[in-house]
């Protein structure tokens, strides 16, 4: 996998420019627009684009973008309320934030920004073991840290 962004990234980020430009979220004006992320599906595919709006080391916002570049929604964190940007941003933060969720848990694999149950709510996904053996995804989102079991049916042998 290449480390170079995706040319529909930076097709994003140009369309969540010109919205901000465009007066469709004021109260993100004179924000940093970032690098836009992937929010992917469940199956893998790209959900939606994820384009942070950042003032100095915080969050203010962002700008969801669809799949196919159209302008979807925007979002602002009241100012006294806005996460540190990399609670949201960093990859390597969010693993450390899902392996201390609670005692046993062994990251598995590499946080996904993705969504739980419904693609409102953006969150990362990251695939977790947990100390009865069991797996389950933990979602990260800035400070707010969750868990879906995975469970599976056992095979009865019955028809």
């Amino acid at each position: 996998m290449s480390d170079r962004p995706s040319p529909d990234a930076g097709a994003a980020r140009d369309v969540a420019r010109a919205a901000l430009d465009g007066g469709m979220a004021p109260d993100l004006d004179g924000g940093d627009v970032g690098p836009a992320l992937p929010v992917h599906h469940p199956d893998g595919s790209v959900e939606s684009w994820f384009v942070p709006v950042t003032r100095g080391d915080r969050l203010a916002g962002f700008v969801r973008v669809t799949a196919d570049l159209r302008f979807q929604a925007a979002s602002a964190f009241p100012p006294g309320a806005r996460p540190a940007a990399d609670s949201w941003l960093d990859s390597r933060r969010v693993r450390d934030m899902a392996a201390g969720s609670a005692d046993g848990v062994q990251v598995t694999g590499e946080p996904v920004l993705s969504y739980d149950g419904a693609p409102a709510r953006i969150a990362w996904a990251v695939p977790v073991r947990l100390a009865d053996g069991g797996e389950a995804t933990v979602y990260v989102a800035g400070a707010s840290i969750w868990q879906a079991r995975i469970t599976t049916e056992p095979e009865t042998g019955a028809h």
